[in-house]
């Protein structure tokens, strides 16, 4: 496969169609070494199996041998010479030395294969390739380009690569040419899949400019080697740049290893260093130096970069680093990477300048380059102590910058203090096994000994606990808890007070109502993952907008600071409220980001519980079969990795979906496994919350399971929010034997809804209300509430519940017209983010820094909603309903 060229072999293949059509061409592919060039011809050959093919490689050896390249690709139909006229005959007789006497001409030569090519194409459409261009002799070169601009009325096609600054050079007027540039990120990670992290993919990309061979042969180093800069090449390309330095000369080539290993610096650092070593400083403005060097002293490729670097000596490198340093009288960030380069012992001078050149780099986002530098800090640290330090803090920064395998590399390096337990139980957390995380958080809950920091890991700890469905540890954090003196900053007071609030204690509601408050003095919390512990509190108790507004928050909070991994993870927690709301199709959006994010930082737990949703929110929009897809692989993860949250997501998605189609004893045996009875993980809170749904397959099916609605009002009673009451009533009125007892607690369930945001549900028991009514043989009050529900239903874009609807409309004798869905649900996930930040009044580059793409993707989105959705202004987008 071949990726990041959809447009190149677009070209490539056009040309061969013009030359079966008989309106052939030439086409001059440039690039430089490992770039693609061949890989491109390669794709031609293949595609021209019914073409004659005639092919040739360059080969410098025979450079200095006039027509040796054309005499190679002509070799196989040389018995056709004899068929030219005779002074082309003659020509080429003479130019190939097969006879002929006297001084022959080129042009004649030249005219001798086009007429050659011509008359095999006669025959059957001809393609010829000549690959390394640049090394073919002179004369074929001009016989090659002679050709390929008379080609107009033939069927022939002639492609030429050449690499870019070898050989001699080609003049190319009047025949077409395709310069191949680097691979972007995303054909790059087409590329490469899962060899590397996401980060450290664009790393790669950046300091290659995406040069596949490159990328490929970079793949397979380990991620410290990786991020060194410069970057260590394969021999192959090493060896292109690196002959073309040396022919440069020694004094000038030591000039060039000190500007690649000093990087962008300036024409003073280099002078200064130069005369250090005895080199002429002048030469660094030679005419020699400007066919390597660019006006600012960046290599004219980052490849030629690392030619020069890894093409010296250790000890050329050494002496280089070690005159850079002592020229750095400014003591710069760059000053400790030569220091520690030049440097093969302890030395903590310099393992300090080291680890305060990575808090400045994880100051400006640079986690990956922090994290090289704090290993190589821990490797100079004269005390073990510092190592350790330095080692964890380095496997934080290989955490935080998406290089998951590297940072528990380094945290198997060190001993299991409070930090590596923390560190290491929030990878768990986030990307392995909970119930691992929990066991690993509680071990460092009580390793810590600073206050803030057990509050911090307790924090974590709990949210391990309810993933993990871990209650028998709550105890325990509970007395880490009691051990904590009072706080006297009002943030960690507040987050203490309510952490001992919701651990190890069982809550009533008088004590649910009165934590309410403190929740509520929540909404100062700026750290997002802060306002999410809140925000879940808030809706263990019922405080359903509390909890939205704490949600909302740490959404734009960690798109304010751009920390993408946990914006993946406050999508966890944003998109089933959207979904309980009844907005689908924003809820769809917000997940597909949270998805993207994951997958982007590394965090799979996310990304396993956003696919999770998507499952849920496909089988609510009518895809029945992209649901059940989503649904199963998302359970195959779940279950290797005992993702309770991902499973009973996943799990209760494929039960609504039955539930709609009427599938009820499938959807019944679906719900029942929530409760973890059987191979698949299962969370009690899940559990209960699905209820009504449970109840309702179960009494379809010719059940009462009373049992489930004692289980659910001794919940409902603890909490106490409308929405829940709402359907307590609702699961009573299926359960109730009294046709006038179900009737009343159906109306009473819709005078509780009336009060809340919660359409679907809303909608749901007034389709079941409308189908109670209808089989008491009250048609006309069953109407009202079908229609009700079949409306509802409709606006929110759920046609599987719409259609049931439908269904029992018709049955009461009554045609409801189908209606069609909103324009809105034409619109992708993406558009839809678009449309309702632009709505809000956002400009482009602000939706650009909240979505994390560029303003160009904004604008290009934006147009494709405006087409759509028939507007032609953002004014327009502020009155509809998104």
């Amino acid at each position: 496969m071949i990726v990041g060229r959809n447009a190149e072999l677009a070209m490539i293949d056009k040309l061969i169609d013009q030359a079966r059509d008989e309106h052939g061409g030439g086409l001059v592919v440039r690039g430089e070494a490992g770039i693609g060039k061949s890989t491109l011809l390669s794709h031609a050959l293949a595609e021209a199996r019914d073409l004659r093919v005639l092919r040739v490689v360059g080969a410098e050896s025979e450079s200095q041998f006039a027509y040796a390249a054309l005499h190679q690709l002509l070799t196989p139909v040389l018995d056709r010479v004899d068929c030219l006229p005779g002074p082309q005959a003659a020509a080429l007789g003479t130019a190939f030395g097969l006879g002929g006497v006297g001084e022959v001409q080129p042009f004649l030569v030249s005219m001798a294969a086009l007429t050659l090519l011509s008359d095999l194409a006669s025959e059957r459409p001809v393609l010829c390739v000549v690959d390394d261009a640049q090394w073919s002799d002179a004369a074929s070169l001009d016989a090659f380009l002679f050709v390929a601009r008379r080609l107009a009325a033939e069927s022939i096609a002639l492609l030429v690569a050449v690499r870019d600054d070898e050989g001699r050079p080609i003049d190319t007027a009047g025949v077409p040419e395709l310069r191949l540039t680097g691979l972007d990120l995303r054909a790059a990670r087409t590329l490469l899949g899962e060899r590397v992290s996401p980060l450290l993919l664009e790393h790669l990309v950046t300091s290659t400019g995406g040069n596949p061979l490159a990328l490929i042969e970079l793949a397979d180093l380990s991620p410290h080697e990786a991020v060194r800069e410069p970057v260590p090449l394969a021999s192959r390309l090493e060896q292109v740049f690196l002959a073309r330095v040396r022919k440069l000369g020694p004094q000038l080539g030591t000039l060039l290893l000190l500007a690649a290993a000093a990087g962008p610096s300036s024409r003073e650092l280099i002078r200064a260093a130069a005369g250090r070593l005895g080199i002429v400083p002048s030469l660094l403005d030679s005419p020699e130096a400007d066919q390597v060097l660019l006006a600012d002293l960046d290599f004219r490729h980052p490849l030629m970069r690392s030619a020069v670097y890894h093409g010296a000596t250790p000890a050329e490198r050494l002496a280089a680093h070690r005159a850079l340093a002592d020229a750095d009288t400014q003591r710069t960030d760059r000053w400790a990477w030569h220091r520690a380069k030049a440097t093969d012992g302890p030395d903590e001078e310099v393992a300090a300048a080291l680890e305060s050149s990575a808090a400045q780099a994880i100051r400006r986002s640079g986690h990956l380059a922090a994290a090289a530098a704090l290993e190589r800090a821990a490797e100079l640290s004269p005390a073990a102590d510092d190592a350790q330090r330095r080692r964890t803090a380095a496997a934080h920064a290989w955490w935080r910058g998406g290089d998951t395998t590297s940072a528990l590399d380094s945290l198997d390096r060190v001993e299991d203090s409070a930090e590596a337990l923390y560190l290491r139980g929030s990878i768990e957390l986030r990307a392995g096994s909970p119930s691992d995380a929990v066991t690993l958080l509680m071990s460092a809950a009580f390793a810590a000994t600073d206050p803030h920091r057990v509050l911090q890991i307790v924090t974590l700890a709990r949210e391990a606990a309810y993933t993990a469905v871990r209650p028998d540890v709550l105890d325990s954090l509970a007395s880490c808890l009691a051990r904590l003196p009072e706080f006297t900053d009002d943030t960690s007071r507040l987050l203490a007070k309510l952490l001992r609030a919701f651990i190890g204690t069982r809550m009533d509601h008088q004590q649910a109502s009165a934590v309410a408050d403190a929740l509520a003095e929540a909404e100062r919390f700026e750290d997002p993952e802060m306002l999410l512990a809140a925000g879940g509190m808030a809706w263990a108790v019922g405080q359903y907008a509390l909890s939205a507004r704490l949600r909302h928050k740490a959404v734009a909070r960690a798109r304010a600071i751009g920390a993408a991994g946990t914006l993946a993870l406050t999508l966890e927690y944003v998109v089933p409220d959207e979904i309980s709301l009844g907005r689908f199709a924003a809820a769809e959006a917000l997940a597909d980001e949270g998805h993207r994010m994951a997958v982007e930082t590394a965090r799979s737990n996310s990304a396993s519980l956003h696919q999770a949703s998507l499952s849920m929110l496909a089988g609510l929009r009518g895809r029945a079969g992209e649901a059940r897809a989503l649904a199963e692989q998302t359970m195959a993860e779940a279950v290797s990795r005992n993702l309770v949250k991902v499973a009973d997501t996943a799990q209760r998605a494929l039960g609504l979906l039955a539930l709609a189609d009427r599938r009820h004893e499938e959807a019944l045996a679906v719900f029942a496994k929530l409760d973890g009875s059987g191979p698949e993980p299962g969370s009690p809170v899940m559990a209960v919350s699905a209820i009504p749904d449970h109840v309702e397959a179960a009494v379809r099916v010719g059940h009462a399971p009373t049992a489930l609605l004692d289980r659910y009002l001794k919940w409902v009673d603890t909490v106490g929010s409308t929405e829940l009451r709402a359907l307590a009533e609702r699961t009573q009125a299926l359960l109730a034997d009294d046709p006038d007892v179900a009737d009343a607690h159906y109306a009473e369930a819709l005078r509780l809804h009336a009060a809340t945001e919660r359409p679907f549900e809303h909608a749901r028991t007034e389709l079941l209300y409308g189908e109670f009514l209808r089989r008491e043989r009250r048609r006309t009050r069953a109407r009202e509430h079908l229609r009700s529900a079949l409306d509802t239903l409709t606006r929110l874009g759920t046609p599987v519940w719409a259609e049931r609807a439908r269904v029992e409309l018709r049955a009461t004798g009554e045609t409801a017209r189908r209606q069609e869905p909103g324009r809105t649900e034409e619109l992708t996930p993406q558009e839809l983010q678009v449309a309702r930040s632009v709505s809000l009044g956002a400009t482009n580059r602000e939706v650009a820094a909240q979505l994390f793409v560029s303003p160009r993707t904004v604008d290009y989105h934006l147009r494709k909603v405006f087409r759509k959705l028939g507007i032609t202004s953002r004014h327009e987008l502020t009155r509809l309903d998104l």
